[in-house]
């Protein structure tokens, strides 16, 4: 059961960036800016779209993890649970 969460939780957090970082060129091309202008590239790497995706995920993280930590801390203070 702990291996098939595992691979389920790996599976749906991770597989847009695998896909980003080693499939997407090759079905979908890449998203390059170039002077302005949005074009779809096949050659290169993908490797803006995929700093743009870690970034996110970093920052979701970050943000769930000060949720975490904090609202126990900050409730009382506002009054949010009562006891």
């Amino acid at each position: 059961m702990i291996s098939k969460t595992i691979i389920f939780v790996i599976i749906n957090n991770y597989v847009v960036i695998i896909y980003t970082a080693f499939l997407k060129r090759t079905f979908n091309g890449c998203i390059q800016e170039i002077s302005g202008l949005t074009t779809l590239n096949y050659e290169n790497t993908c490797d803006d779209e995929l700093e743009a995706l870690v970034r996110s995920y970093y920052v979701v993280a970050f943000i769930k993890n000060f949720n975490e930590l904090f609202t126990p801390l900050i409730s009382p203070l506002i009054g949010m649970y009562k006891k």
